[in-house]
């Protein structure tokens, strides 16, 4: 290991591998906390380096250390699940006494979501002369290892998490570091289709794509044959995607389906791109083509969680294709995948609401609003409309609540507060949302309310301005407010049955509009509407 003031995730690592391996060599590379004294504390054997922006240099230096025949190389920030150690002393009872062979682990990011990266990288490696890291960024055994003659290599599939990825502040400023050195060494001459397409994936970490593409495009100025190429067509394609690039996007994934008719990766490529250009059918058959081949792993990082993703992305289409209850079925699959993901959980409950099974769609409504979309006003809306039809008044209204923190204007909130607000009797909340929609349509807010009543006509004007800015949701919240301050409120059926009858609700705005009368609707406004519901009828 090379470490540098990680005392914070030292301690985990060690002992998740202490009883794995026969001795632990920590190279420090400058640490002014107590990581040196901690990884003493393992028994461990320290050496010392500074620091030159060379990577392997350092590691190079841990090597020095090493007695073993086989040496396993891990950061401060890996995790050695109780599973992978015990997978590990097996592999050690079995390693190659010949020491002719390297291997392989995969390599999980955590937290593991959709963005995450997974691949696979030779972790474990014959303790020999000439086998050194190479490279002063992203250094690599590989290079020295194929130059020893008979050196075969194992994919034991053992799995090790590493944690560094979770602080994203971190993990951009590691991005700008580790750029830095990259151009560096770009600059002293290493120039090579490897090294341009290790700077593009930097770039595309920082998200300045369009120095990404320029790096792809160096590094098949190279070669068109190495590992990397399958992940640069991956690569191109979304950011053609993100840039609106449609026509580029297209060829891109076809011709990256042309060179690799076997690869997830690229038919969910596809599958993303047709899905952009409105072409549902077609996309299915892309997202199942990738469900057949499924996702290889190989030594450059993608979307470790692409499988969710990619149930997720033929679930809607599906969806567009009029088939629900086999995107029901992907919706669900992407759940079990990864359970914490909301957008599935929201295209599920939303999918469940519209097939009548309402208090399915409120278990996953509320997990996705709880597990990060609680900002998204699709969820806030449904959710609290689930609750308030559950008799859950008091929750929607705290839904309602939180939501006007992030959007303090949105006319369906602020309207909807003032309902359940009045229906859980918390009027400080009422008369805030209330002036609010005031303020929003230049109404005069210097009014006295003395009763139920005059708040009842106030809650049916705004309403009407609700109605007339095609705001039918929100208005049929004013109109309901209104009828629950006063009950016997005639404008407020009226205003109701307006709006039923703009939604084609026939029937309902008839049924209002009797009632309307029966609170005392002049017959005059009664006619008016009931004309307006069948005009071939006298009136």
């Amino acid at each position: 290991m090379i470490v540098k003031n990680e005392e914070q995730n030292l301690g985990r690592i060690l002992s998740d591998i202490r009883d794995v391996v026969d001795e632990i060599c920590v190279v420090d590379t400058g640490s002014i906390d107590s990581t040196v004294s901690l990884a003493k504390s393992f028994g461990a054997k320290i050496g010392h380096f500074s620091w030159c922006d060379d990577f392997s240099a350092a590691r190079n230096a841990s090597i020095a250390l090493a007695e073993s025949d086989y040496l396993l190389w891990l950061d401060a920030d890996d995790h050695v699940t109780q599973e992978a150690a015990a997978a590990l002393r097996g592999l050690k009872r079995s390693l190659d006494p010949g020491k002719h062979t390297a291997y392989f682990l995969t390599l999980l990011n955590t937290p593991v979501t959709w963005g995450s990266l997974g691949s696979i990288q030779l972790r474990i490696f014959p303790h020999m002369e000439g086998v050194r890291f190479e490279g002063r960024i992203h250094e690599q055994l590989l290079p020295s290892l194929k130059k020893t003659s008979g050196i075969r290599f194992v994919n034991t599939g053992i799995a090790i998490h590493h944690t560094g990825y979770a602080d994203q502040s971190s993990l951009e400023a590691k991005r700008r570091r580790n750029l830095a050195i990259q151009l560096d060494e770009l600059a002293e001459g290493t120039d090579s289709g490897h090294r341009h397409f290790m700077i593009a994936m930097t770039y595309y970490g920082l998200r300045d794509y369009d120095k990404c593409m320029e790096h792809i495009k160096e590094a098949r100025k190279c070669s068109e044959s190495e590992g990397w190429y399958l992940t640069s067509s991956f690569l191109a394609t979304d950011i053609h995607l993100k840039q609106g690039r449609m026509n580029e996007a297209l060829e891109e994934a076809l011709d990256g389906v042309a060179r690799s008719p076997r690869s997830g990766y690229m038919h969910y490529g596809l599958g993303m791109v047709l899905f952009g250009l409105e072409r549902y059918g077609e996309a299915v058959q892309s997202f199942l083509a990738a469900q057949r081949h499924g996702f290889e792993v190989d030594g450059y990082a993608k979307p470790s969680d692409i499988r969710a993703a990619m149930s997720y992305s033929l679930g809607r289409a599906l969806e567009k294709t009029g088939r629900s209850s086999q995107a029901a079925i992907a919706y669900r699959d992407s759940i079990g995948m990864n359970p914490e993901w909301p957008l599935p959980r929201k295209a599920l409950g939303f999918a469940l609401i519209s097939g009548g099974k309402v208090d399915e769609a409120l278990t996953h409504l509320e997990h996705a609003y709880g597990h990060g979309a609680n900002e998204d006003v699709q969820v806030i809306l449904a959710l609290a409309r689930l609750y308030r039809h559950a008799g859950r008044t008091t929750d929607a209204h705290a839904v309602y609540l939180k939501a006007l923190g992030s959007f303090p204007d949105d006319l369906r909130i602020l309207a909807a507060t003032a309902s359940t607000g009045i229906a859980c009797g918390e009027m400080q909340h009422v008369e805030s949302a209330i002036e609010r929609l005031m303020e929003i349509f230049s109404m005069s807010t210097d009014l006295e309310i003395g009763s139920a009543e005059e708040l009842a006509g106030l809650c049916v004007l705004i309403g009407q301005r609700l109605f007339e800015q095609d705001q039918s949701a929100a208005a049929s919240a004013m109109a309901e407010a209104s009828t629950t301050l006063d009950p016997r409120c005639w404008s407020a059926r009226l205003l109701a049955s307006d709006i039923s009858r703009a939604e084609g609700k026939m029937a309902p705005a008839l049924s209002l509009l009797q009632d309307a009368l029966l609170s005392g609707a002049p017959p005059h406004e009664i006619e008016t509407r009931m004309a307006l519901l069948d005009p071939g009828s006298p009136s």
